[in-house]
């Protein structure tokens, strides 16, 4: 387990959620020698990266010097293969639906629970997105799937296919049957005429800015 996330690298500018991520990693895999490295400022980050490329990648979105959605645009240009983790406090509907548009392997609130932080690392491990929904962040998803006439499911399905996720990591980061997966899409098709995902795609962000 977790034998190929060793390297680690926080990136966060407060010093106590570096030591909330090394204590949740040594409780909950106690026989695996991480190698973490910290920093607390987007640049800094930067240059560490440059330099030796970890295994994975936790980013704060709100940092000193620049957002983490500015690391994140900067590492859209840069060939890299290391893990990206969203660690937020940042719970807001919005902010959920702007990192669909990044290529990031999990999404964990700073709230997050040691069974959602093992999650999101077997989740990772098995080359699946993993992305954790406190309560308040739910309750926006099924008010913005009303205005679209979908139910909270079929909206987050829609998210997910933003992302670019096949049926087979939808249903895994869901934890549903890929046939579930299909019967919520057949839905969205149903509801919306769209059933070619570039289109959907279009509509989705279109929704957005109205």
């Amino acid at each position: 387990m977790v034998e190929t996330l060793k390297k680690i690298l926080i990136c966060d500018d407060h010093p106590i959620v570096h030591t909330g991520i090394k204590y949740a990693l040594k409780e909950i895999f106690p026989n695996v020698g991480f190698d973490i490295s910290c920093t607390t400022s987007g640049s800094e980050s930067l240059s560490k990266l440059e330099a030796n490329q970890p295994d994975i990648f936790f980013l704060d979105l709100s940092l000193p010097d620049m957002t983490g959605f500015d690391v994140l645009k900067y590492l859209e240009k840069k060939d890299h293969h290391f893990k990206i983790i969203i660690l937020t406090g940042e719970n807001s509907l919005p902010t959920f639906l702007q990192l669909t548009k990044f290529n990031i392997s999990a999404i964990l609130l700073k709230s997050y629970s040691n069974d959602s932080f093992k999650k999101a690392f077997a989740h990772i491990e098995a080359h699946e997105p993993f992305i954790y929904l406190d309560e308040a962040l739910e309750l926006d998803l099924k008010a913005e799937a009303g205005k679209r006439q979908l139910s909270s499911k079929e909206f987050e399905v829609l998210c997910l296919v933003v992302k670019g996720y096949s049926n087979k990591k939808i249903a895994h980061v869901l934890e549903c049957s890929p046939e579930t997966v299909k019967s919520h899409l057949a839905s969205i098709a149903r509801k919306t005429n769209i059933d070619n995902r570039d289109d959907l795609i279009s509509w989705f962000y279109e929704g957005r800015e109205k």
